[in-house]
């Protein structure tokens, strides 16, 4: 959302503004994957502007690591006509 978002997974928890997060992905920290792809997406409505969606990803890291089973929560709330992120939570799966 333009007013930021919620962040959780593997114990954390942080808020950040769009301003942070624009700023981030078009930064030098951000690595998009090799490979990203979502599995068994759910939608679940939370309201008439909002949604939550629930599931998996496997995320291919661009230096070639293992590849990864994250799992994935979101509330999506409606602002000016667009869903938007308002929280996430990313965790990915315990490596054996």
């Amino acid at each position: 959302m333009r007013g930021g978002a919620w962040f959780l997974g593997n114990g954390r928890k942080r808020f950040e503004t769009h301003a942070q997060i624009a700023a981030y992905y078009a930064g030098p920290e951000w690595r998009p994957p090799r490979s990203f792809q979502w599995r068994d997406l759910s939608f679940e409505p939370a309201g008439p502007d909002a949604v939550v969606v629930a599931g998996l990803a496997l995320w291919e890291p661009a230096d070639g690591g293992p590849l990864l089973t994250i799992s994935y929560t979101a509330l999506l709330v409606r602002e000016e006509g667009e869903l938007r992120i308002r929280l996430e939570d990313e965790s990915a799966a315990r490596r054996p």
